[in-house]
């Protein structure tokens, strides 16, 4: 798959139409009835999931000793037993592609190939670091396609503080995107946009779980399915007490 330009994709959408803007999600970990739960979630609503999309699922401890992961899956979500020695979990899932027809505000979960006089295609990926005791290795990339960087521990920091931050792809800076500072309350609170270094700073405001999130769109060239992928990617942390 052979990237092109914004520009390119943009004057793409001036002749077949553009995507509508769908609502942010995030793949995170967050407790549900006691149990730490992988749940896709958008703003404030957990919603359903295949939890055959889960393409990665691993851990460390604080001195970065990898962890493996109990997991149990059902029909709609994935739960994991507790590691109390784990200082943050990665979890990545491939949503698969979705296509949709022209002048239709709804996508298909469909391959554009397969979905007759489907006109836009896109791959979805959801990825996310969840942060739950200090480590050195927290402040490090874990190989996301688009990953959201503390540059200090969140984890020392109180609701009101600044948490300065740097978003990667694919390992390299992203400038001019921001991030959803608060996002399971609000898609209106975001940062500054991201400097050439890739780096902004996001307001703490929640005393207990915070969720940062990004989505992003890559446009692609010469993939007869996908016109773009759609990453959504978080960071999760708890504040200080």
């Amino acid at each position: 798959m052979r990237l092109i330009s914004r520009l390119s994709l943009i004057l793409f959408f001036l002749f077949v139409g553009a995507p509508p803007l769908l609502a942010s999600s995030a793949f995170v970990v967050l407790e549900r009835l006691g149990k730490p739960t992988i749940v896709m979630t958008e703003v404030s609503s957990d919603e359903a999931y295949n939890p055959s999309v889960l393409t990665r699922l691993s851990a460390y401890t604080p001195h970065g000793i990898p962890i493996a992961l109990l997991h149990h899956e059902d029909t709609q979500h994935i739960t994991l037993d507790k590691q109390p020695n784990a200082a943050a979990i990665i979890v990545q899932a491939n949503f698969g592609f979705h296509a949709r027809l022209p002048k239709d505000d709804h996508w298909t979960w469909q391959r554009k190939t397969l979905l007759k006089g489907a006109t836009i295609g896109l791959q979805a990926i959801k990825e996310s670091v969840n942060l739950y005791i200090s480590s050195p290795l927290n402040l490090k990339a874990h190989g996301l396609h688009v990953e959201i960087i503390p540059l200090v521990d969140p984890l020392n920091l109180h609701r009101g503080d600044r948490l300065p931050l740097q978003v990667l792809l694919e390992g390299k800076p992203l400038p001019n995107v921001r991030v959803n500072e608060n996002f399971l309350n609000s898609l209106s609170e975001v940062t500054k946009p991201t400097d050439n270094e890739g780096r902004t700073s996001a307001y703490i405001h929640a005393d207990q779980v915070n969720v940062l999130q990004i989505t992003y769109e890559q446009p692609l060239q010469h993939d007869p399915d996908a016109d773009f992928i759609r990453y959504n990617s978080a960071l999760t942390f708890h504040a200080a007490q």
